[in-house]
């Protein structure tokens, strides 16, 4: 009779998990650091082959209670009674009683499966209470596998199997018990996206409107420049990228009093353009250079307004005969059109470090500025869009710092002559469809330190 209301309260419980398992759907996981009481029933099958276990295959139903360490690992106190008929006939029933501590390994496959490995070690008490007889405590281990299925972000499903050996009297039992996990505390688990069924919607990247017409930042021959060559090329460096369209014959032209001067446009990068005269220019002449607001940028910003500017060719051959009391020494004058602009591959990849090519690049500026010494520059950094804004913006600083201590500590030039500052990924001269590949012409266009002269 104990028996069978045992049997009843099992399928009782079982029943009440089924109607759990099918009440809710929401997702959860094996949480770090929460607590677990697992109540379970199930079956228990003992070894026949030895003298003192003589017992036929029998309900089990029992508790454990764990601690997870790790959202892997974890560990259990268990405790199960099973109420057995013997074999033999003079015994009838039996009250068995097993515990113990187990370590359980999850594998986390899914927020909601997850498998584990368990094993453990604990003692089994027999008893006999019809013949007032008891076998007292023996040591046991286990091992085995389960899994548990979540179905609520509190509550599990469970099945466990476990080879349980008691290594006194040589015997293997087996144990099979389903229940359900109840889960306190913890780490909450990180909330992840699920995406739609429906096909993936493409979202354009939105970009900052840009309402800052552009300026010119520096022209060769600079303005009021007197001597220069008459091979020279006409080169304007402008504040940000220009619409290359809109630099043309007609937004970018040169004059010799009121005669136009004949010649083509090229685009020398993103930021410059050269008027490239059919002739070369005539000696100890004043020629005008003009660049009107036709000219725009990227955005469709018009230059802020006409510039212009004047300049005179030398009226003497570029060479130099100085004479001191012990020789006489020829100097050629190189005349230099405009500062270099590093890019990318003028720097070590992600660092801030000047490679030997870089280095080398800047030896013109350095060049123009000792030529110059009363001009001053500005040193802009600019960066891809790969990586965070934040760092972007820090790498663009550190790179023009790094131009400058270059000029400075190489070059000679005073470090209060120079003055930097860095833009990131704000200012780019080409659009990234792909931000993540650094190795596209937008990518390569956007990495980039630029020379302004801002004083002279």
């Amino acid at each position: 009779m104990h028996k069978i209301t045992l049997r009843k309260g099992s399928l009782g419980l079982l029943l009440s998990l089924s109607l759990l398992a099918s009440a809710t759907s929401s997702f959860a996981e094996n949480r770090s650091g929460a607590f677990t009481v697992s109540p379970f029933v199930g079956g228990y099958t003992f070894d026949h082959e030895q003298k003192y276990q003589n017992l036929e295959t029998s309900p089990i139903f029992g508790v454990r209670a764990g601690y997870n360490f790790t959202e892997n690992w974890g560990a259990e106190a268990r405790f199960g009674y099973v109420l057995a008929e013997s074999r033999a006939p003079n015994y009838p029933e039996a009250d068995v009683y097993s515990y113990g501590l187990d370590a359980l390994y999850h594998f986390n496959l899914t927020p909601n499966l997850v498998p584990f490995l368990a094993a453990g070690i604990g003692g089994m008490h027999h008893n006999y209470p019809a013949k007032g007889m008891g076998y007292y405590p023996e040591y046991a281990v286990n091992y085995g596998a389960g899994v548990k299925y979540f179905v609520a972000e509190n509550v599990a499903l469970r099945a466990d199997v476990r080879h349980v050996i008691l290594p006194d009297d040589g015997l293997n039992n087996l144990e099979y018990t389903g229940g359900v996990t109840f889960q306190f505390g913890g780490v909450k688990p990180v909330v992840r996206a699920v995406q739609a069924a429906a096909a993936p919607v493409e979202c354009p990247i939105v970009v900052a409107s840009d309402t800052t017409p552009p300026t010119v930042s520096l022209t060769a021959p600079r303005k009021g420049a007197t001597g220069a060559d008459v091979h020279t090329q006409i080169t304007v460096a402008f504040s940000e990228p220009m619409d290359q369209a809109t630099l043309n014959e007609r937004t970018f032209t040169l004059q010799k009093g009121d005669v136009m001067v004949p010649g083509t446009i090229r685009a020398s990068s993103a930021t410059s353009a050269s008027f490239v005269e059919t002739d070369r220019l005539e000696p100890g002449t004043t020629y005008t250079g003009k660049v009107s607001t036709g000219a725009k940028d990227l955005a469709g910003n018009a230059l802020r307004s006409d510039y212009v500017w004047t300049f005179t060719t030398a009226a003497v051959p570029k060479t130099k005969v100085i004479t001191t009391e012990v020789t006489k020494v020829e100097t050629k004058v190189v005349v230099v059109n405009k500062f270099v602009m590093l890019g990318g591959s003028h720097f070590e990849f992600d660092k801030a470090a000047l490679t030997p090519e870089g280095k080398e690049k800047l030896a013109q500026n350095i060049k123009i500025m000792k030529d110059n010494p009363a001009l001053k520059v500005r040193i802009s950094g600019y960066t891809s869009a790969a990586g965070s804004a934040k760092y972007n913006q820090g790498l663009s600083e550190r790179r023009a710092e790094a131009a400058k201590y270059y000029l400075v500590e190489t070059g000679g030039i005073a470090a209060g002559r120079i003055e930097t500052i860095g833009y990131g990924e704000t200012r780019p001269a080409q659009a990234e469809s792909n931000p993540l590949d650094l190795e596209s012409d937008a990518a390569k266009a956007n990495m980039r330190i630029v020379f302004e002269a801002v004083d002279k």
